[in-house]
């Protein structure tokens, strides 16, 4: 395990000045961790365990929710994108399993090309701290842009602008926050006065590769290609992020 982030109440901003600059970047190949979840919108939180595979384009989450209509639900998703197939797969009880090839295209985890660095964080205190690169990037929501397989198709806030922050390990890239907010918040004083927070998910308990390079393996049932059929708490949770965390 290279890195456990205990996410503490303090929290210490310091922009950069123009020289040495950090560029965005690619996190590891494979690396596995807890993401926390939370919908600002409409209060759910969900926690997932997370297993990420560039070097086969597959992800792999086992998802509870921890509040909200559907509290105490669980759900697996196996993502293959190579093979092209989406595999929801409910936890409760008879083998059910929901099988799609309609889902959007893989892009890496990471730092987006066209963000920008906005600051550093160091996050936590003493031996639990960790120092993080912040990079931001405004975007339409629906804008025909050269982000947009990675933004939600949504009706509410179709138009809208939302702001995209991400917070890295300046070492190895490895994803430690991401927010999404309401409106261009790129100034870093309109962020730090913002209160509309959409959607954010915390990472902890990283570690680098795959344990168990089974969990990408579909149980025997998911068989039949047809639309998966997701519950409105899990579609906006799905959606809200620029990668498949959940």
């Amino acid at each position: 395990m290279f890195i456990v982030v205990l996410f503490l109440s303090l929290a210490v901003l310091s922009s950069a000045g123009p020289v040495n600059q950090p560029e965005p970047c690619e996190t590891p190949l494979q690396w596995e961790g807890t993401a926390w979840h939370d919908n600002e919108e409409d209060g759910v939180m969900i926690v997932s365990e997370l297993s990420y595979d560039a070097k086969d384009d597959r992800i792999r989450t086992l998802s509870h929710i921890l509040n909200g209509p559907e509290s105490g639900k669980s759900f697996e998703m196996i993502l293959l994108y190579s093979e092209e197939r989406f595999y929801f797969i409910p936890q409760e009880g008879k083998e059910h399993c929901a099988v799609s090839n309609r889902f959007r295209s893989y892009i890496p985890a990471g730092v987006p090309l066209d963000a920008n660095f906005v600051y550093h964080t160091v996050r936590g205190l003493g031996k639990n701290s960790v120092t993080t690169n912040t990079f931001a990037l405004a975007y339409e929501v629906g804008a025909a842009k050269n982000q947009e397989e990675l933004l939600r198709r949504d009706h509410q806030h179709f138009g809208h602008t939302h702001t995209w922050y991400g917070s890295f390990t300046p070492t190895a890239c490895i994803p430690v926050l991401e927010t999404i907010y309401e409106g261009d918040t790129l100034d870093e004083d309109a962020l730090l006065e913002r209160t509309e927070t959409l959607h954010s998910i915390r990472f902890s308990d990283m570690s680098l590769g795959i344990k168990d390079p089974k969990v990408f393996e579909p149980p025997s049932y998911c068989k039949d290609l047809g639309n998966a059929t997701l519950s409105s708490v899990i579609q906006k949770n799905l959606h809200w992020h620029r990668f498949a965390y959940l």
